[in-house]
């Protein structure tokens, strides 16, 4: 985190506390799939994190072409498309039901 941040300023802390999420995020699902036998990983949440690319891209552009106003309008319409799209097609039913649990 430190070589991140000093080289790189505020983007390079950002940088490295997602990296540090990631990492520590991966090593608990592997250890729940190792020791515990639950299986976090499929197929719904690889498209999830695939998709997550395209969506970068786009408030990426959003801002370098059209400013930061216009970006922030993008990015709402990419959150909210992404949320439609985890509802409609990457929730299995037992995470269907769990959200609505939650919401309801």
């Amino acid at each position: 985190m430190f070589v991140l941040t000093l080289r790189y300023g505020p983007v390079g802390l950002g940088l490295a506390f997602l990296l540090s999420l990631v990492v520590n995020n991966t090593t608990e699902l592997v250890v729940l799939y190792r020791r515990d036998g639950l299986i976090p990983f499929s197929r719904e949440q690889l498209y999830a994190g695939l998709l997550t690319i395209p969506c970068i891209l786009a408030l990426l552009a959003a801002k370098r072409t059209a400013g930061v106003d216009s970006g922030a309008l993008v990015a709402v319409f990419v959150v909210g498309g992404y949320v439609w799209l985890a509802g409609r097609f990457l929730l299995r039913e037992p995470d269907r039901a769990a959200v609505s649990a939650w919401l309801w």
